[in-house]
């Protein structure tokens, strides 16, 4: 499966920063079990969902968008708020990061985990496709953050290309890692085209249509409170990474690294 143009992709985002198109998501959303409620505590706790990935690094681990992941936060505050503490589990402020290419995880990594060595192979396959393809690196990618929907069981921030060059540098890394034979033997395979997002939350508690009206009100008005101007976002690096769950993204030293800015 290959991602869009850069025209279908500016027009699917277009389209999902509308009213229009944040309702139609809220309809749409369904529960994730990737949080459970922990009634006792009165706080989400993250369930087991192991797997690697390629992304940027995550919040406190880079300077280049700080002001950038702070205001997320501001706005992830008040998208609980607004939504319900119960429907929406917010992750880690921390663990904000833009995902670059889905590697492996869930049931598919653990029948690969059992095979000695896997991660090693993994992150040697990843960093080859990334030696491989230096000629894509330049200068950082500048993107801008449209505004907040709901994505398949989440709650995002949309990303925008402002510069088709960008949009398909990124999207000719994304190939090469999908395309390329050592990943796919490793269980590596897209599961549809790029859309780039920044989770903020998983819709984990929704019950019945109030909810969602509910919902949809709040990130409408999320929209036209903090998203009147595009935030920008910079993609400086992509980082092969692990997770056990939702909520952190841990790496080795050693682990390969892919710098859109040459040099």
């Amino acid at each position: 499966m290959s991602d869009r143009s850069y025209r279908e992709y500016q027009d699917v985002i277009a389209q999902m920063a509308s009213d229009e198109g944040v309702r139609r998501a809220s309809e749409g959303v369904r529960n994730s079990d990737r949080f459970r409620w922990d009634a006792e505590k009165r706080h989400w706790l993250a369930t087991p969902c192991p797997g690697c990935t390629v992304i940027t690094p995550p919040f406190l681990e880079e300077t280049a968008n700080v002001t950038t992941y702070a205001r997320l936060g501001d706005i992830q505050q008040a998208l609980v708020q607004g939504a319900g503490a119960t429907v929406l589990a917010p992750v880690p402020v921390s663990s904000f990061h833009l995902t670059v290419a889905d590697l492996v995880w869930g049931d598919t990594y653990l029948r690969q985990e059992d095979s000695p060595g896997y991660e090693g192979r993994l992150a040697a396959a990843v960093a080859d496709v990334f030696q491989q393809n230096e000629r894509l690196a330049g200068k950082s990618i500048s993107v801008l953050l449209r505004g907040v929907t709901a994505f398949v069981s989440g709650i995002v921030a949309i990303v925008d290309f402002p510069d088709e060059v960008d949009y398909v540098r990124l999207c000719a890394l994304r190939a090469a890692i999908y395309e390329d034979k050592r990943l796919q033997a490793l269980g590596v395979y897209p599961t549809g085209p790029f859309t780039g997002h920044i989770t903020l939350a998983y819709v984990s508690g929704l019950e019945g249509r109030e909810d969602r009206e509910r919902l949809a009100d709040t990130l409408i008005a999320l929209n036209r409170e903090y998203f009147e101007q595009p935030i920008p976002f910079s993609l400086a690096r992509a980082e092969f990474r692990r997770f056990a769950d939702m909520a952190a993204y841990p790496r080795d030293p050693g682990w390969p690294v892919f710098h859109f800015a040459a040099g």
